[in-house]
């Protein structure tokens, strides 16, 4: 069975009010997902951090807070659930990077 949860530890850990942010976990999306959520193209990256919200839990002003590496990460672990043989991730629950080809980059 392939993960349906990946975790992406961060390069460049992030200090929130609550806690130390130094991993994300991703969840696949579903087709809700994509309807609620929609991404309206490539350079629609308010669209794209909003679905990742909902995917990751994380609210907007936590993602605004990454270091463009580390969203980068996001992306290509995104776009490695949306392949036909992606499993967003090794049997453990870490990323493994997909297509450079991401949203938004």
């Amino acid at each position: 069975m392939r993960n349906k949860i990946v975790n992406v530890d961060l390069d460049f850990p992030v200090q929130l009010a609550d806690r130390l942010l130094d991993k994300i976990t991703l969840r696949r999306p579903t087709m809700k997902d994509l309807r609620v959520h929609p991404i309206k193209g490539q350079d629609d990256v308010a669209g794209e951090m909003r679905h990742f919200c909902a995917l990751t839990g994380l609210k907007l002003d936590e993602l605004d807070q990454l270091d463009v590496s580390d969203y980068q990460k996001l992306q290509e672990t995104y776009v490695s659930f949306r392949t036909p043989t992606g499993s967003g991730g090794n049997q453990d629950g870490d990323a493994e990077p997909g297509s450079p080809d991401t949203l938004g980059a």
